[in-house]
């Protein structure tokens, strides 16, 4: 199978209060980087995209490497993590935490016990793209999402992976 992702992304910043000389008060960062399918660094050869819907003030484990692959429909099961995005849609009723499942969790965080709390419209990345990745292995592989919003959060998953 052949992966090949691209990422685009622009920010820039304008301080309008910043006098305007030579772009003082102005930050940009552009990024148009493809990731050709293949397992070195800089490299992802797995690409999944997930919907999960998390019940109201409840948690649900993501298992990474049981994700399907877009192109073939069979499990991932990759060996190293290279990329994750997460989003939030601006309708959820409450935060979303993400950490380390309790058990087989995808060590991504200092511990089971660290989280990121998403809210609503909120979106976090991770991105191995250029290094090496947490490893991947039927022992490491889960991420628990918990909503503690009252109604279900339907939240979206992007994941590129490397095989061994």
């Amino acid at each position: 199978m052949s992966v090949i992702t691209r990422i685009r992304e622009f920010v820039e910043v304008v301080d309008t209060n910043a006098s305007p000389r030579g772009g003082a008060g102005i930050a940009r960062v552009d990024r148009d980087t493809v990731i050709p399918s293949g397992t070195s660094v800089g490299q992802a050869d797995l690409a999944t995209i997930v919907s999960l819907t998390i019940s109201g003030s409840a948690n649900s484990d993501w298992d990474a490497r049981a994700a399907l692959q877009l192109s073939t429909q069979g499990a991932c099961n990759g060996a190293e993590l290279v990329y994750l995005r997460v989003e939030v849609p601006s309708s959820a009723s409450g935060t979303v935490t993400m950490k380390v499942a309790g058990s087989n969790g995808l060590d991504i965080l200092n511990g089971n016990t660290d989280g990121v709390a998403l809210t609503a419209g909120a979106r976090f990345t991770l991105d191995f793209t250029n290094a090496v990745g947490p490893a991947m292995d039927s022992s490491n592989r889960l991420i628990n999402f918990a909503n503690a919003g009252a109604s279900s959060v339907t939240i979206t998953i992007y994941c590129l992976q490397r095989s061994a």
